[in-house]
């Protein structure tokens, strides 16, 4: 179906491939700069105004990009959906975008708020924050990962694995990450307390 016949190349489906593809773009490269803001922020100990802000402005953009990619993906399957269906590249695609929608939420209902409730306060000494801080660097690891391999999926036309052996590696890969995270929370935030 060609939405512009004056230019005969750009369809609908390529439309809904480039806010797909943008929408990735948007969320991922947001996503990860709001990662070394966070990471900043842990290394300090302190969250300022503005890094508070930036992360807030970071934490509607990601969402922008997570519904771009939720409305576009729906439009895709519509146009094709025994494909779709077939694919396995598409149905694990759309397990770690329920899987960034889900962690997006506890993010910013939980960890941006907590995060707020101390601005300027040296975090390491607000009663039950190194706890909660755990989870905070685990919804990281888990962001990072699943964005990596949103983009990474992205990337190839298709895939000659199964649904079940692609959600493997990426558990397995998501696993590893949230571990690496936790030790890399021992050994800093954690015994950061004065």
């Amino acid at each position: 179906m060609e939405l512009f016949p004056l230019f005969g190349f750009i369809d609908l489906k390529t439309l809904l491939l480039i806010g797909h593809v943008g929408g990735v773009a948007l969320g991922a490269g947001v996503a990860f700069f709001s990662a070394l803001i966070f990471t900043k922020v842990m290394y300090d100990g302190v969250v300022t105004k503005n890094e508070m802000t930036l992360l807030e402005a970071a934490s509607s953009v990601v969402s922008v990009g997570l519904t771009l990619i939720v409305l576009t993906g729906i439009g895709m399957f519509m146009l094709n959906q025994e494909g779709y269906l077939a694919s396995s590249k598409f149905l694990v695609k759309m397990t770690v975008v329920a899987v960034l929608i889900l962690n997006g939420v506890l993010i910013h209902t939980l960890h941006i708020k907590a995060l707020k409730k101390h601005i300027g306060t040296y975090l390491p000494n607000v009663p039950g924050f190194v706890m909660r801080s755990y989870a905070m660097y685990a919804g990281g690891a888990i962001s990072m990962t699943s964005w990596a391999t949103a983009l990474i999926l992205g990337v190839f036309r298709g895939v000659p694995y199964s649904y079940q052996q692609i959600l493997l590696v990426y558990l397995a890969v998501l696993v590893g990450a949230i571990a690496l995270a936790l030790c890399l929370h021992f050994f800093t935030f954690a015994k950061k307390k004065r």
